[in-house]
């Protein structure tokens, strides 16, 4: 019998070392990005747009405010920030767009769980028809926006 440290003490150190080092190593990492994240939950996020409908033949589109925030004064004749970008196989459109409340409390503001409707009114593109598959982006007033994939 000789005298010193087995060897699977020693691995057992050396794996408690390792471990011990990437905690040292990604501890400050780790607590970055969750302080971040709660940073983010505290300030209530960013407003989340749903397109619900496509609606080729009357040239409108439907959305909803999935919150967590309103939209102040995105709807009605006063309204704006609104535009559309179809891209179609020929490439892409983008064109304005006026927002009315479909379904809601009938203000200007186009509050969280509300419906409102986007109409296009320069054009629809020629290609974005009822046979095509294309796609429809909505950007909206405080940076919102939505993608929605019509497949006939």
């Amino acid at each position: 019998m000789r005298a010193g440290i087995s060897r699977v003490a020693v691995e057992v150190i050396l794996l408690v070392l390792a471990v011990a080092l990437a905690l040292l190593i990604f501890s400050p990492v780790g607590s970055f990005i969750f302080s971040a994240l709660g940073r983010t939950q505290l300030v209530g996020g960013t407003t989340t747009l749903e397109i619900i409908s496509v609606d080729t033949a009357n040239s409108q589109i439907y959305i909803k405010n999935q919150g967590p925030n309103t939209l102040t004064n995105a709807l009605g004749a006063s309204a704006t920030g609104w535009t559309v970008t179809f891209k179609t196989k020929s490439g892409e459109t983008t064109l304005s767009a006026s927002a009315a409340e479909s379904s809601g409390n009938g203000d200007s503001n186009f509050d969280p769980g509300e419906t409102a409707v986007l109409t296009i009114s320069s054009g629809w593109p020629s290609d974005a028809t009822q046979t095509d598959t294309f796609t429809v982006i909505v950007y909206g007033p405080e940076g919102t926006r939505a993608e929605y994939i019509y497949r006939p």
